[in-house]
This record gives C-alpha cells, sequence and structure tokens, in this order.
C-alpha cells in the first residue's frame, strides 16, 4: 500500500510539472484562456505608489443600480434594471466614476475591490500610452520609423516596409502561426522567431493580431533598456497613484518574456485610474505622464494605412457614442472614457453572454442616463 501511495504521489507531482512546463499540455488542459489562467503563468510584480490616489465615493454607491434601466439584457428581452444586468451578465466588477467620484461600485462571485482581475487585450492600451513617452523622450524617432531598425534579426526584404504604425494599427501584415502559441509559450522568442512572417503588402488591410503587440512590446523593452514591466511601474503604475501591486504574466521559462499583448493582472480601481489619466488627456494632477499629442492621436481614428473608424493606435472607438473611447479585451473587460460627460465606465467580465454590438448598446444605455 505505502508504495502504491509513494508512487501515486510522484505520478502526480510528475503530472504538476509536466503542466507548467509543457506547452502543448498547458493548450490541452486549459483550452480557452479563462479569467484566472494567468495563475499558471510566472508573472513580473508592477509595485504600486507610496502615495496612492483614491477616487472620492458618493454617499451610495449601490443606489444606481436600481435607477439605470436597460434593454440590451443578455438572457431576457424585458428591460431589467443595471444590477439585474450585471448579476446575470458575468459581470466580476464595475465601476461608474464622475467627476473624479465613484458613484457606483459593484462585485460579484466572491470578488472584491482588491481582488485581481485579469485584462487580456486591455493591456495593448498600456502599451500604446508607454510608446508615447517613448517618442517623447527621443528613445524612439516617430510611428513611421521601421521595425527593423530595433529587429537587426528579422528579414529586411521580408519585413522591411513595416513601421511602428503599422503595429499601432493592426495594418502591418506580420503574421505568427497559431496565437495558442503566444498566450501558452514557454519561450515566446525562440518561438517568435520561428514563426513570424508577412500576410500582404503592410497598410493595405486591417488584421487584428496579437503577434502586432508583442512586438511593439518587445521594441519598448529595447528602447527603454529595461523590461515592460519596470517600464510600466516607472512611467505609468507609480506616478499615477496605483494602490496595489498589477503582475504581468510572462512565458515560463527560456526568455522570460512577458506576454505584451495581454495579461495584466491587478484590481478595478487601480485600472480605473488608467483611464483617468486619458480622461485628463495625459495629464495627472497637475504632472504630463502621456503627451498630450499622443493622447489625441490615439483616440482619434481614421481610415488611412488599411485601418478601421473604429480602432486608432491599440484604443477603440464606442460607435454612435459622441467621442467615447475605450481599451477592450477578451470576455467584456472594458475601460471606457468618455470625455463629454466627464465620465469612466469599467467591467471585467467572466464571459461575454453577447455579441460585442449588443453590449457595446448596453454601455451606451447605461450613458445615456448619466
Amino acid at each position: 500500500m505505502y508504495k502504491k501511495n509513494l508512487l501515486y504521489v510522484f505520478a502526480v507531482a510528475a503530472a504538476v510539472v509536466a503542466l507548467q512546463a509543457c506547452k502543448p499540455m498547458r493548450m490541452i488542459v486549459y483550452n480557452a484562456p479563462k479569467i484566472n489562467t494567468y495563475k499558471v503563468f510566472k508573472a513580473d510584480t508592477v509595485y504600486p505608489s507610496e502615495t496612492p490616489y483614491r477616487f472620492y465615493e458618493a454617499g451610495n454607491t449601490r443606489a444606481l443600480g436600481k435607477q439605470i434601466m436597460v434593454a440590451s439584457h443578455p438572457l431576457h428581452p424585458v428591460s431589467v434594471t443595471l444590477d439585474g444586468y450585471l448579476e446575470k451578465s458575468k459581470t466580476r466588477s464595475f465601476l461608474i466614476i464622475r467627476n473624479d467620484t465613484i458613484l457606483y461600485e459593484r462585485y460579484f462571485k466572491g470578488y472584491e475591490a482588491d481582488s485581481k482581475v485579469t485584462t487580456f487585450s486591455v493591456a495593448k492600451s498600456f502599451l500604446s500610452a508607454m510608446l508615447g513617452v517613448a517618442i517623447d523622450r527621443g528613445l524612439v524617432q516617430g510611428v513611421k520609423q521601421p521595425i527593423c531598425d530595433y529587429f537587426p534579426e528579422l528579414n529586411r526584404d521580408k519585413l522591411g516596409g513595416v513601421t511602428i504604425e503599422h503595429l499601432l494599427r493592426h495594418t502591418s501584415g506580420i503574421r505568427f502561426k497559431g496565437a495558442g502559441h503566444q498566450y501558452y509559450s514557454n519561450n515566446i522568442i525562440k518561438q517568435y522567431n520561428k514563426r513570424l512572417g508577412l500576410r500582404w503588402q503592410p497598410g493595405t488591410r486591417f488584421k487584428y493580431d496579437n503577434a502586432n503587440s508583442q512586438t511593439l512590446g518587445i521594441l519598448l523593452e529595447r528602447t527603454f533598456k529595461k523590461p515592460l514591466s519596470k517600464i510600466l511601474e516607472d512611467e505609468i503604475w507609480k506616478p499615477c497613484g496605483m494602490e496595489l501591486p498589477v503582475t504581468w504574466s510572462k512565458d515560463n521559462k527560456g526568455s522570460g518574456q512577458i506576454k505584451a499583448f495581454c495579461c495584466l493582472n491587478g484590481a478595478t480601481r487601480d485600472f480605473a485610474k488608467f483611464g483617468r489619466l486619458f480622461l485628463n488627456k495625459g495629464n495627472w494632477n497637475g504632472k504630463q505622464i502621456i503627451p498630450k499629442e499622443w493622447v489625441e492621436q490615439s483616440t482619434s481614428p481614421d481610415t488611412s494605412l488599411g485601418g478601421l473608424r473604429t480602432e486608432k493606435y491599440h484604443w477603440w472607438m464606442l460607435p454612435d457614442s459622441d467621442g467615447a473611447y475605450y481599451a477592450g479585451g477578451l470576455y467584456g473587460q472594458y475601460i471606457i472614457v468618455y470625455p463629454e460627460k466627464n465620465l469612466l465606465i469599467i467591467r471585467f467580465a467572466e464571459r461575454n453572454l453577447q455579441p460585442e454590438d449588443e453590449i457595446q448598446n448596453f454601455f451606451r444605455e447605461v450613458i445615456e442616463q448619466l
């Protein structure tokens, strides 16, 4: 019996090691990413400010939940309260902030104000902000600069026409075979060099691809000469008075490369402060953190270079909303900025139960009633 138990223990231990070390095994077991999948990855820690900024709070941050009515409910064809919508829509945290005051705040299924939520592709907007800083500092010449200036190992005959702006607009034409190879990769750099290629002529069409953002992340590390986590800490996280640490997932061995295209994990209120930074045109309590011009360029879409009317520089525009824009991620992660009403809406979720256009209509309904 003792030998059988010992063999069982060894078998379990071996399975755990294999799960952590083997990319195909993780892809099979975990399948599609989930809101807590970040826990299986190693991560860098980004440390908060010693003097955290705190939003004001309305007297009753739950009152709006019963006052706001929305028709775009995922499970019922009739109008429901905001509370009812959120409880049924796999939402895990939801904030409404206006004039630096939290008007509404709810958490669900055991989540609390200090619980970690994962951003998925919301992290891409942080990359864009850090690039704005790099250009302002003279570390990067500008968005028209070819990426091969920073990647001498790439084939210039194939990729020489790709610029930084192409990466930002998702119009680079580059491809990276297999999204799972990025998310579950043990060694992003090794896989990256092996799999990066070109689909079509840069600047001719839009194709959302994590390879654009991962390339941008590596470029930032090479220009600042430090990890993305440290750039974020020095340039945004601490200057903006973040209250809690955030982690940034990375591959599990080999290069130790941060997953630049996704996977910042932190508290909802701190992510709201990133929205506040853009709401104030990159200015944080009198200090210009991100150049104002960069904020305006990033959130003023055009269709040049094959781009979309609803996307620019790793930010998305909320259609038919009079100027609202957002950082967005898988399963309905949103940091919505609405300058017209000095308004922020933050939502992190386990899963989207609606198509994108329907959940955007939900946000427009909420905005109209504020």
